[in-house]
């Protein structure tokens, strides 16, 4: 075995920056030993195979694709090929382009089956894209799993979609916490939604104030929401200190419901400004307490307000009913309002209806907010491929706000740009801001660069706050450094924290210590068993050719076919062999 783990090891350093064939999820956007006998092992796992059949697909459906990778001769070098020409049409904005190729990939890659899932979702096919979804999550694919736990989310699956995204969590995808956070919001799941935003807080999630204050304000906790809002992220601001003198004139007058009922029937006849304004001014402030009341209010005077319209289309927003929302945030843009063109341009770009879009966000600048630079430049980066005016945009959105999330968005840029410098120097800056996004992405960074010192120094950071992400890598640090006992201890962490690719690492190191030392052999099967049933193909591989020397035929050619429908498409010529 040691030879074939050496080749692994090396392949595994060799394809670090490649997301398909290393399965370093954590990269992108990134036990206790049981002393039993090997024996009783291979026992398990025959059970495991015969009684837990349906942990994966049916065999008739691996067939099929093992038969397809013999008749088409697909191998990972195709499929890369493949991925590679894929990406540049959807960085160069030709969708149905990328969409054919992904197709032709559909079986092997969970890049692939990702993408069209999110194709699906457009074309208004959910149950299509949680099957895309759920092959890819069930594959170990990070970004999968937060796609899925998202629609779930969407549907009201507040179970399923917890456990989808804390698997993403898992795998190292940073930006699930949030998608986390918002999911124990819309489920009322109080508890856990103030435990995770003193989490996110530590992480350097500063906005997260801002939402606490809703949070706050939703639950009648006036005075936290006002200390909340106080001490939210400066792009924020404006929004916050509205949100501060709503609440101020609502703990001063909680009820003037008689007087505007008064003013009401006054208006009627006589709709004076001063009338509608004093109106407008109350259901400000029934929105925090009654949003239905506020509502009705709005709703009286909307066709002298300009903002009644926006509130009413909050509202609805609000309630996810989105006919009514687009029906009046539409009738606020048509009365000249720029600030409902920034919210509607949000949906229409989820529409494909960018030059609409552009035409929205040329007359957006105007609107003169900090999150707004942001998302303009957001447009410019992900839609229409005008790096130019992105950079333009982030920086102007740099300039006005606390907040490291536009230099996150930047450096994203600078690596598509391939500006490596640039994108180093400014994830510096966004890590001094607190960002843990910034400090991961740094880690990793510094890790390719074999700067391991200040790598580690990053991962053990990570680390203390709990965050799996920098445990594994301190385990790919000490590996690096020879120091295997050590990176053993971390994988061990890390795996038991549910990363399947520090299970397999964890598998891998063990071996390297030991290398078929009588009993100890049986830790390194229990790690690929585990990671094989967290859909690591490598560790399916792994347990195949395991079997194939112990001249377990049934069983090695059942991991290898498992290895084969999970992506690695490679294992055929060893299934061929037997």
């Amino acid at each position: 075995m040691k030879d074939f783990l050496d080749e692994e090891i090396k392949r595994e350093q060799e394809f670090k920056n490649n997301k398909e064939k290393n399965i370093k999820w954590n990269n992108i956007n990134s036990i206790y030993p049981i002393s039993v006998c090997i024996i009783f092992l291979l026992i398990s796992v025959i059970f495991f195979l015969f009684w837990n059949n349906d942990k994966y697909q049916n065999n008739d459906e691996v067939e099929r694709i093992i038969k397809k990778v013999r008749n088409e001769g697909i191998t990972e070098l195709k499929i890369n090929i493949i991925l590679e020409e894929a990406e540049k049409n959807v960085l160069s904005n030709n969708p149905e382009a990328a969409e054919n190729l992904y197709r032709q990939i559909e079986d092997y890659s969970f890049i692939a089956q990702d993408y069209l899932g999110i194709v699906s979702l457009r074309k208004g096919e959910p149950d299509k894209a949680e099957q895309y979804y759920k092959k890819a999550a069930e594959s170990g694919y990070d970004i999968s799993m937060l796609h899925l736990g998202t629609l779930y989310m969407y549907q009201g699956k507040y179970e399923e979609a917890e456990k989808w995204i804390i698997s993403s969590i898992e795998q190292g995808n940073m930006n699930a916490y949030t998608t986390l956070l918002n999911l124990y919001y819309i489920s009322k799941n109080n508890e856990k939604f103030e435990e995770l935003s003193k989490k996110l807080l530590k992480f350097g999630f500063n906005f997260i104030n801002y939402e606490l204050g809703n949070y706050y304000l939703r639950e009648k906790r006036y005075k936290e929401a006002k200390d909340a809002f106080e001490k939210s992220d400066k792009s924020f601001q404006i929004n916050a200190e509205r949100r501060i003198q709503e609440l101020e004139e609502v703990l001063k007058n909680k009820d003037n419901e008689k007087m505007i009922r008064d003013l009401l029937m006054r208006l009627e006849n006589n709709p004076k400004k001063e009338i509608v304004d004093i109106i407008y001014r109350e259901a400000q402030k029934q929105f925090i307490l009654d949003k239905e009341k506020a509502k009705e209010y709005f709703m009286k005077i909307e066709k002298y307000s300009l903002n009644a319209k926006l509130y009413i289309a909050e509202y609805y927003e609000e309630r996810n009913e989105m006919e009514s929302f687009r029906k009046w945030i539409d009738n606020a843009i048509e009365a000249g309002s720029v600030e409902a063109k920034y919210k509607r341009s949000l949906y229409i770009l989820q529409e494909e209806n960018y030059e609409k879009a552009k035409e929205y966000y040329e007359d957006i600048e105007k609107y003169d907010k900090d999150y707004t630079f942001l998302e303009i430049g957001n447009f410019y980066a992900n839609y229409v491929d005008n790096y130019e005016k992105a950079e333009e945009y982030y920086l102007k959105s740099i300039e006005r706000t606390e907040s490291p999330i536009p230099m996150i968005e930047l450096a994203l840029l600078y690596q598509r740009q391939k500006k490596n410098e640039e994108r180093e120097k400014i994830l510096l800056k966004a890590s001094e801001k607190g960002s843990i996004i910034a400090k991961k992405e740094l880690m990793i960074i510094y890790y390719d660069q074999k700067k391991f010192e200040e790598s580690f120094k990053i991962a053990d950071e990570l680390a203390e706050l709990n965050e799996i992400n920098g445990i594994f890598y301190k385990g790919l640090i000490k590996n690096e450094m020879e120091e295997y006992r050590e990176a053993y201890k971390f994988f061990e962490m890390a795996g038991n924290r549910g990363n399947i690719l520090a299970m397999y690492n964890a598998a891998l190191i063990y071996d390297r210590m030991f290398q078929y030392n009588g009993n100890k052999f049986d830790v390194v099967i229990s790690w690929l068993i585990k990671a094989s049933e967290n859909g690591n193909s490598l560790a399916m591989h792994e347990l195949g050719m395991i079997h194939v020397r112990e001249g377990n035929i049934n069983l090695a050619r059942k991991w290898l076919s498992e290895a084969v429908y999970h992506g690695k498409v490679d294992a055929i010529e060893n299934l061929r062999k037997l």
